[in-house]
C-alpha cells in the first residue's frame, strides 16, 4: 500500500466522492468527441490540463462516449430494420391479396 491509502479499480482513491462534470467541461469534451472519437496521447493530456480534471477522467469519459454512441446507433439500426420489415409485411399481405381477388376472377 502507499502511505496506507487504497485505491479503487479506476486509481481514485477510495472513499472520495465521484465529481460531476461541469457544464462547460462537458461541452468541451462534447465538441472534441464530434472531432474525433479516438483520443490521442497529446490531446488527452490537453484536455486534462485545460478543464483541470486527469487525464485517466478523460480516456474513461470518452470510452463511455464511444460505448453509448454505439449504443444509440444500434438502436436506430434497429428501429430502421424493424421498420423494413413491417413495410415487407404489409407488401407481402397485400400481395397475397391480389392474388388471391385475381383467381377469383
Amino acid at each position: 500500500m502507499n502511505g496506507g491509502e487504497e485505491f479503487s479499480n479506476d486509481g481514485s482513491k477510495l472513499g472520495e466522492k465521484k465529481r460531476r462534470l461541469n457544464m462547460e467541461q462537458l461541452k468541451t469534451l462534447e465538441k472534441n468527441f464530434e472531432r474525433g472519437n479516438k483520443l490521442e496521447s497529446d490531446r488527452k493530456l490537453e484536455l486534462a490540463r485545460t478543464l483541470g480534471l486527469q487525464s485517466r477522467q478523460i480516456a474513461i469519459w470518452f470510452q463511455n462516449r464511444r460505448a453509448r454512441s454505439k449504443t444509440k446507433q444500434l438502436e436506430r439500426d434497429y428501429n430502421e430494420l424493424k421498420l423494413r420489415s413491417r413495410v415487407s409485411n404489409m407488401r407481402t399481405t397485400l400481395f397475397k391479396f391480389k392474388i388471391k381477388s385475381l383467381r377469383l376472377r
